[in-house]
């Protein structure tokens, strides 16, 4: 076979495949298309006529969206500013000022004898004074300025000559060599312990003729543990005695006084130092059946002489616990 007849060959198959498989084509759309107007009960004459009503070329539609924008309010009450309302402690914060969190006071810097007494009166003189001059606010009261425009803030009154209501505890508070340097006072709530720093801050508290520190105190869980619970008004402190000198003698020496037998030791030493390990010159604790035997003993015993040493016995004042 001649090159030119067999290239005219390969061209006319070519040509043919092309042919059957438009044919195969044309065969499979006509089926499509017959299959379609049987199941939709329309025959082919009536679908090619709506076809060719139809127009080809459908309308493009925009591709951006129409932002819809909310209906204007017209009702002005949704408008209206809403008030706040919230405890006078939070709007007091809101302020700058700043609030006690806390219902217990620390006061230092008490005379060497003083009592609970002359410190409740010092704290109920405070409260009065502040009552009269401010007021002593409710700072958990819930009040809006506000809406309350025609009534004044809540406040708290204190009975005058009757502090001991709002003191829910007071505890002295001891020096490493077992004297009392101050108190641990918790009060009914954190508003009155705000009204006293307030007044501390224009007109120091006083504890008898003594100007005393105040702060607020945060207590911890295991606080009330180390404010010395050993101790009572039917303690007395006893220092000068000699250190060599075992409990045998202070035993004798205050026999004729009735002592504490609920206490495991009615007569103890005061084993507490300082950060830097010094430690108290021979002080003792003797614990009596009550404050009165205590009294009695320290009018009799003060200043009795132990090998060359006076004694010097001090009571210990009256505490809420």
């Amino acid at each position: 076979m001649t090159p030119s007849l067999s290239l005219a060959s390969c061209r006319l198959s070519r040509v043919c495949r092309q042919r059957i498989s438009h044919s195969c084509v044309h065969w499979e759309h006509s089926r499509r298309f017959a299959t379609a107007s049987t199941l939709d009960g329309n025959d082919i004459e009536s679908s090619l006529s709506s076809a060719a009503t139809e127009s080809p070329i459908q309308p493009r539609k925009s591709t951006m969206m129409k932002i819809k924008r909310p209906a204007r309010v017209t009702n002005p009450e949704l408008f209206e500013k809403k008030t706040i309302i919230t405890t006078i402690a939070e709007q007091l914060q809101a302020a700058g000022e700043v609030v006690a969190s806390s219902s217990w006071i620390m006061i230092e810097n008490i005379p060497p004898i003083s009592s609970l007494h002359n410190m409740l009166a010092g704290i109920e003189d405070a409260l009065i004074s502040q009552q009269e001059r401010r007021g002593i606010l409710d700072l958990d009261a819930v009040w809006s300025a506000s809406q309350q425009s025609d009534s004044n803030p809540p406040i708290i009154d204190i009975p005058q000559g009757d502090v001991r209501c709002v003191v829910d505890k007071a505890l002295v508070v001891l020096s490493p060599f077992g004297r009392p340097t101050g108190w641990k006072i918790r009060l009914a709530n954190r508003s009155l312990v705000h009204a006293l720093l307030l007044q501390h801050v224009d007109d120091p508290i006083k504890c008898a003729w003594k100007e005393v520190r105040m702060r607020e105190w945060q207590p911890d869980a295991d606080d009330d543990a180390s404010v010395s619970p050993q101790i009572t008004n039917a303690t007395l402190r006893v220092e000068g005695y000699p250190h060599h000198m075992s409990s045998l003698l202070l035993m004798n020496m205050f026999s004729r006084f009735d002592l504490d037998e609920t206490r495991k030791r009615s007569i103890e030493p005061w084993l507490e130092k300082t950060d830097d390990f010094k430690s108290a010159s021979a002080t003792w604790l003797v614990h009596f059946a009550d404050a009165s035997w205590a009294r009695a003993a320290l009018r009799e015993k003060q200043g009795t002489v132990i090998k060359g040493n006076a004694l010097m016995l001090s009571p210990y004042p009256e505490q809420i616990v």
